[in-house]
């Protein structure tokens, strides 16, 4: 197994294990709860996999491709219902610029376990990417809404009484399938394209604001 694909299992298990305990902590009072939040922090170890060129000859070889690291920014909101307290939906916007410029508008579930103050979470769900890149001539192509993979876990601490404002870190995964079609010089006879699986690693710090 790859490193990739074994930190994959290990965060689904995180997850799953996020919800149970979730479930086993529910509060004695349940109300609806919303939150914004903002974030900022590195990504680090982002890749372009399996990169090959498009619109040639077939049978072309492919490479991994070390992109290099970044500062990332965010911002989210989520909800969490009142039948279930410590289950809920979150949408969430960040962008970064590892050599290819990515702006990831990803739609997760999301599962905690409230310990007074203390409040871990974790989260999976749907991406779309919005990439840009710059061709041979320098101007930039874009491949839009792609669908792609996007998973998170983190904690919230919160610091004043009523549970308003937190400060929250959060690790986020992301994987999905970028094409670009007019990425090469098509004289050089390769093709006109590329082609590779995007993954990218983040830290993320920010402050949160609860509604309830």
């Amino acid at each position: 197994m790859t490193p990739n694909y074994l930190g994959f299992v290990r965060l689904l298990t995180l997850i799953a294990a996020m919800g149970g305990l979730g479930a086993l902590n529910s509060p004695q009072e349940s109300y609806a709860e919303f939150y914004v939040a903002g974030q900022v922090g590195p990504q680090f170890s982002s890749q372009w996999g399996n990169v090959e060129a498009i619109g040639g000859p077939a049978g072309g070889s492919s490479s991994d491709v070390d992109l290099k690291n970044s500062i990332a920014f965010g911002a989210k909101a989520g909800y969490f219902f009142p039948q279930l307290p410590n289950l809920g939906l979150e949408v969430s916007a960040s962008h970064a610029k590892p050599d290819i410029r990515v702006v990831t508008v990803a739609f997760n579930v999301i599962a905690r376990a409230q310990m007074k103050s203390f409040e871990p979470y974790a989260g999976v769900g749907l991406g779309l990417f919005f990439a840009r890149l710059k061709d041979v001539t320098g101007e930039s192509r874009s491949d839009n809404g792609v669908p792609g993979f996007n998973a998170l876990a983190g904690y919230r601490s919160f610091l004043t009484d009523d549970k308003r404002l937190a400060l929250m870190v959060e690790y986020n995964y992301q994987r999905a399938q970028l094409s670009f079609d007019h990425g090469l010089d098509p004289s050089v006879g390769l093709g006109t394209g590329l082609r590779g699986t995007y993954e990218a690693h983040t830290i993320m710090v920010g402050l949160s604001y609860h509604f309830q």
